[in-house]
């Protein structure tokens, strides 16, 4: 043969040889390729099932921390209630407490002024000349007005300790109580402490709180 012939046929055989084995390479990449999406795609789709038990358990998760804090709204609401309920229990008590401590003290007032009004010297008659012309009997009848205030005398013989606290406290020969001034000593409700009133029978200086609503006059009585 040809030596050139079979140098051709060498050559071409080389070629054939060198092209078979890269096709052998390039079929062996593309198993290779397919077998490493493969493992991709189940790794990937374990993520996603994982991913969903993940999202599941957090959707769980969220369910109960709202139902955590329906509860925890129900029960403020439900202390808040309760504490309204009790505040409105004790205000009615202290309330009624109130009013039984004010329907004692008129109780007590009014036997106190009985007291006083029992009290009276037989055949007494004041031998006071009153500034405004009274000739009213006021031991006896326990009272007397002047058109702008009514008067009840109260005697120091049953006043409370810290109301005969009057700088130069003296008894006049009618029985009259007044300070180191002469001013008859009296107890009002809606007159400041200090004031001075003018009385039927003389200027008077409010010490001390009268609850009755009325003027008293102290005296020794």
């Amino acid at each position: 043969m040809n030596r050139g012939l079979i140098k051709d046929l060498v050559l071409a055989g080389s070629i054939l040889l060198v092209a078979f084995a890269t096709m052998i390479g390039i079929l062996d990449n593309r198993k290779q390729a397919a077998e490493t999406q493969k493992r991709i795609d189940e790794v990937a789709s374990q993520s996603d099932t994982e991913n969903q038990q993940i999202n599941q358990r957090l959707d769980e998760i969220n369910e109960q921390i709202l139902v955590i804090e329906d509860t925890q709204n129900k029960t403020k609401t439900e202390i808040e209630d309760f504490q309204d309920e009790v505040k409105s229990k004790f205000n009615n008590i202290f309330d009624r407490i109130h009013d039984a401590n004010e329907h004692i003290t008129e109780v007590e007032e009014s036997k106190e002024l009985k007291k006083q009004q029992t009290y009276v010297a037989t055949n007494y008659t004041p031998s006071v000349n009153y500034e405004s012309g009274y000739d009213h009997d006021f031991k006896s009848a326990g009272w007397v007005e002047d058109g702008e205030y009514r008067y009840t005398w109260y005697s120091q013989r049953v006043l409370p300790g810290g109301g005969l606290d009057i700088p130069g406290r003296h008894v006049d020969e009618d029985g009259f109580v007044r300070d180191e001034d002469g001013n008859l000593c009296i107890a009002a409700r809606d007159i400041e402490k200090g004031t001075e009133v003018d009385t039927p029978y003389g200027k008077a200086i409010v010490y001390d709180y009268c609850p009755n609503g009325n003027l008293d006059i102290y005296t020794d009585w």
